[in-house]
C-alpha cells in the first residue's frame, strides 16, 4: 500500500521535542538520527531520510515481537527500509455517498 511520509521537517517538529532522547550523527555515519521515545528507539539511516516527504509502497511488518520499534517495511530491491506508523501523514477517505460526480 502506498503511505506519504510526514516530511523530515514536520517529522522533527513533531517529534523532538518530546524525545527522551534525539542523537544526531556526524557526515561519516550512515546513521542520520537515534531516537528515543516512550520506551521506543528509531535508528534512521541517511538513505531513509531521503525517502522523507515522499510515497512509499509499505506492507505491515509481521515480526513485530523482533522489530517492536517499527511498525511497516519498504524494499527497493537493494535495501530494506523500516518505518513506524506515527512517521505517515494521516489518511483521508471520502465515502462514495459523500462524493457524487455530476
Amino acid at each position: 500500500m502506498l503511505k506519504k511520509l510526514k516530511t523530515w521537517e514536520e517529522f522533527e517538529a513533531e517529534f523532538r521535542s518530546t524525545a527522551d532522547s534525539w542523537k544526531d550523527y556526524d557526515a561519516q555515519s550512515i546513521y542520520c538520527a537515534e531516537i528515543k521515545i516512550n520506551n521506543i528507539i528509531w535508528t534512521i539511516t541517511k538513505d531513509s531520510k531521503k525517502l522523507f516527504g515522499k510515497y512509499v509502497d509499505v506492507k505491515e511488518l509481521k515480526e513485530k515481537a523482533y522489530l517492536s520499534n517499527f511498525t511497516h517495511e519498504s524494499d527497493d530491491g537493494n535495501y530494506r527500509y523500516l518505518f513506524h506508523e506515527l512517521w505517515f501523514e494521516s489518511d483521508f477517505f471520502i465515502s462514495e455517498n459523500e462524493f457524487n460526480i455530476t
